[in-house]
């Protein structure tokens, strides 16, 4: 199932899409998933945490709809970054440092079970020059402004482990963790 606050933005996932059969599409807020308690394996959260006001409340919901030992698959930005609170899906912070990220979800009963980087210095180059383009030509980007960020993994493949470039995404796979004492298994 995928979820989106935006009909728009879902109806045009689902043009592309509707061939699936095994794919629906529902318009709902993180805030209020249409799911029952412990309802899901998996929940696939990519570039949205950050857009949402009440990230603690987010991560609730998620929690409360993803059976036990259930899987989070997160990424989210890396400061610095944009902030658009005026526009009602725009960025609400920059994004979060590792360690904020890291306690956020063990503050909301999640247990990170690994994490990697992504896109490093010459992919936030790349994606300055297609944002820059897009401003000046008011048309999409050549695909070769794309391969710049390929640069970082010529260089150093290590550094999707430590980040040690200059990261602008940290995807994080955690588990479900119980949330109450009565819940957890001595």
């Amino acid at each position: 199932m995928e979820i989106d606050v935006d009909r728009d933005s879902l109806e045009r996932t689902w043009a592309r899409h509707q061939d699936l059969r095994n794919v629906g599409f529902a318009t709902a807020s993180v805030l209020t998933l249409p799911f029952p308690d412990e309802s899901l394996d998996t929940v696939l959260f990519l570039e949205v945490l950050e857009h949402i006001t009440d990230d603690h409340a987010a991560l609730g919901e998620i929690h409360r709809v993803l059976r036990s030992d259930g899987k989070l698959v997160l990424s989210v930005p890396v400061p610095p970054g944009e902030i658009d609170e005026d526009h009602a899906w725009g960025h609400k912070r920059e994004g979060y440092q590792l360690h904020e990220i890291m306690s956020l979800l063990a503050n909301n009963s999640f247990e990170v079970l690994r994490f990697a980087f992504a896109e490093f210095k010459f992919s936030r180059r790349a994606a300055q020059i297609v944002r820059w383009w897009r401003r000046a030509t008011h048309l999409p980007a050549p695909i070769f402004f794309s391969w710049i960020a390929y640069l970082d993994h010529f260089l150093d493949s290590s550094k999707i482990v430590t980040g040690a470039h200059c990261p602008t995404t940290v995807l994080l796979l955690a588990r479900k963790k119980p949330r109450c004492e009565h819940e957890c298994a001595p």
